[in-house]
């Protein structure tokens, strides 16, 4: 065995002989002291009835359920003044300006990675989400784009549904 276990072994050893003595019956109850002595008890119904404080001396029902939701009142707000909307200032938006917006937010997707120029033909190479292009003047992209004008540093593109346009500049990324 271990020097360790020995100690431990020990140790235990002696708080078991040390504590042996509230373990063992008493054989002579007359030792003891009559003060000492634990009275009998005697258990009956009233004694094991639970006591508290009434909820209410009237017998009524306690202030707050603890058991139901509570939320406190609202704040009291100044009520806001109802305003007059004449016709005149509603402005009414056409499916047509809708689609504008809507290529225009389309076309404000691409970006413009580079342009190589091979034999006086400008090549521009654009990006949108995960894809990439390589696309010369005149040839459509994505199925609705269609390549208008290339420069060195910038390119002209037009949704070919609603004519919008918009130049895309090289960028640094």
């Amino acid at each position: 065995m271990q020097r360790r276990n020995i100690i431990l072994i020990g140790v235990v050893s002696a708080l078991v002989v040390l504590n042996l003595w509230r373990w063992l019956p008493d054989s002579d109850d007359s030792a003891l002291p009559a003060a000492e002595t634990a009275p009998t008890a005697q258990i009956t119904a009233a004694s094991l009835r639970l006591r508290g404080v009434a909820a209410d001396d009237t017998g009524g029902s306690p202030a707050r359920n603890l058991f139901s939701e509570w939320t406190p009142a609202p704040k009291r707000t100044k009520k806001a003044k109802a305003v007059a909307v004449s016709k005149k200032s509603v402005k009414r938006v056409s499916a047509a300006d809708m689609a504008r917006k809507a290529a225009l937010a389309e076309l404000g997707k691409y970006s413009l990675a580079g342009v190589v120029i091979r034999s006086g033909h400008p090549l521009a190479f654009l990006l949108k989400d995960d894809q990439r292009y390589a696309a010369k003047v005149g040839e459509v992209v994505d199925g609705h784009v269609r390549i208008d004008h290339i420069t060195v540093h910038e390119v002209v593109l037009k949704e070919m549904e609603t004519h919008v346009t918009r130049t895309v500049i090289l960028s640094d990324e």
